[in-house]
């Protein structure tokens, strides 16, 4: 039976169309690219379809020879290996850390002053609530820092030097809130902005911390002789 290419792109054989009608061996020309008995696959033509389906096993087998997992070596390699990744088995991932503000303190007010400590934070937050004092006449916060009470303070308006930072003044027989604000905290920049806002008319102050040390604690705390009658206080801070 004479016999031709079908196509170009993958070819395999067919009868030639002046040749009688033998539809087996037809069959067998279309598939195995012969009309002979193929028994092993060493017999196969590789222009026909039992060819090119081994020729595309073959790379499916290489493929699997050389797997999709992992491989362990004690050296580091030198170039690309069958598109391997390498990894440093000992080696960790790096570890991002996103700032997040911390509860850092919080209770009720009582005494003359408030400390919070172990602050590392880039800014602070601190909300005083509902809190009243027991003095009979307006009294104001002195705000510090790291306990520091040194000149390193700026109240603005005054722009002088100061041993502490100062609140707006808060009657006798009130309950405020309050919130005070500070930027940069805990790094070593040698100004920290702070601003205080309270729910009075002269409620809004600002001024700066001057110390390259970052800020670890905070204290407030009322005139002598003066302490909180009430409310409550929450330490922020984004670290």
């Amino acid at each position: 039976m004479a016999s031709e290419n079908i196509g170009s792109v993958y070819p395999t054989k067919i009868p030639g169309l002046e040749d009688p009608a033998d539809i087996q061996a037809a069959l067998r020309l279309y598939h195995y690219g012969t009309t002979n008995t193929i028994s092993t696959e060493e017999d196969l033509i590789a222009d026909s379809v039992a060819g090119h389906i081994k020729a595309l096993d073959t790379r499916i087998d290489a493929i699997e020879l050389d797997g999709i997992g992992s491989e362990i070596s004690d050296t580091m390699p030198t170039g690309v290996d069958n598109g391997f990744i390498w990894v440093n088995s000992t080696g960790s991932a790096q570890s991002l850390s996103v700032p997040i503000w911390k509860l850092k303190g919080s209770g009720s007010l009582s005494g003359e002053s408030l400390s919070v400590s172990s602050l590392n934070g880039e800014k602070l937050f601190i909300i005083l609530k509902d809190w009243s004092h027991d003095n009979s006449g307006s009294v104001d916060f002195s705000l510090r820092f790291n306990a520091d009470s040194g000149p390193n303070y700026v109240n603005t308006g005054g722009l002088v030097s100061a041993s502490h930072l100062s609140s707006p003044e808060f009657p006798a027989s009130g309950t405020y809130d309050m919130t005070v604000t500070v930027d940069l905290a805990n790094t070593e920049s040698s100004l920290k902005p702070v601003s205080t806002i309270a729910d009075i008319a002269t409620g809004s102050y600002f001024g700066y911390y001057k110390n390259t040390n970052p800020i670890t604690s905070v204290q407030i705390s009322l005139p002598a002789g003066t302490a909180f009658d009430s409310g409550s206080y929450e330490v922020w801070s984004y670290e």
